[in-house]
């Protein structure tokens, strides 16, 4: 008899238990996301091209980076001490001399570096760059 009261005040009122449970999760869900913020900054981009090479397009100068996570956390970073860095060094010759050949631009990776910290935050926070890519048409320098 006890079990039979007990599964009888579990499922009385069923939709009323069923609709609080759900407004709690959304609560949490909602509490929980409002304290996401992001941070926008432009940064410098330092371009590393392999040596004799020179960039025969324009490249921007600078990225804008965007640093998304809890907002107690990502004031822990200064933007300014984010360096953006499109590394094209690690190109091999036979891609570098395709590339002039064909004059097709090369593509790599922004790499974000941050390295005057103490603490790694990179659970709680996330770093991107917007370009996220740079293309670049390479010239063999005379």
């Amino acid at each position: 008899m006890k079990t039979n009261s007990i599964l009888h005040k579990l499922l009385s009122n069923w939709p009323m238990k069923l609709s609080c449970l759900i407004f709690a999760v959304c609560l949490v869900f909602i509490v929980r996301f409002s304290q996401y913020r992001n941070v926008v900054a432009e940064i410098p981009l330092q371009l590393i091209l392999p040596e004799g090479y020179s960039a025969q397009n324009k490249i921007d100068e600078k990225v804008e980076l965007t640093i998304e996570g809890d907002s107690k956390m990502i004031y822990l970073i200064n933007p300014m001490q984010v360096e953006a860095i499109a590394d094209f060094s690690g190109v091999s010759q036979d891609n570098l001399d395709n590339a002039i050949k064909t004059q097709t631009p090369l593509v790599v990776q922004v790499n974000l570096v941050h390295d005057d910290g103490i603490i790694d935050l990179s659970e709680e926070i996330m770093m991107t760059s917007n370009p996220s890519r740079i293309k670049v048409l390479m010239r063999k320098d005379k």
